[in-house]
C-alpha cells in the first residue's frame, strides 16, 4: 500500500499529538507520590491537608497542579473522594502510585 506525502504527515501529527497527550508533567508526578504516600500514611485527607502536606514537601504548592493530580489519581481509580470531600485510597489500590 502507498501513501502519500499529504497522508504521511497527517499520521506523523496524529500520532505525535497522542503522544504529547500522554505525557505528564513531572511535577504532577512528584504531586501524585507525595498525595499517595500522605493519603496512605493518614488514612484519608481534605484539601487542606494535602495542601499542606505538598507544602511541607515540595516548599510551595502550584494549585492547579495539584488539581492535575488528584483528578489523574481519581481517573485511575488509585483515590475516591466522598460526599465531604474527603479524599482516601480506593479499595481497590494499595498504594499504586
Amino acid at each position: 500500500m502507498k501513501i502519500s506525502r499529504r497522508q504521511l504527515r497527517r499520521i506523523i501529527r496524529e500520532e505525535y499529538s497522542r503522544l504529547k497527550e500522554n505525557q505528564m508533567n513531572p511535577m504532577v508526578q512528584r504531586y501524585i507520590r507525595t498525595i499517595d504516600e500522605f493519603i496512605f500514611d493518614a488514612g484519608e485527607a481534605d484539601m487542606f491537608e494535602i495542601e499542606d502536606a505538598l507544602e511541607m514537601n515540595q516548599g510551595s504548592v502550584d494549585p492547579s497542579l495539584m488539581a492535575q493530580a488528584l483528578q489523574v489519581m481519581e481517573r485511575d481509580g488509585a483515590i475516591v473522594q466522598d460526599d465531604y470531600g474527603i479524599y482516601r485510597l480506593s479499595p481497590d489500590s494499595e498504594g499504586s502510585f
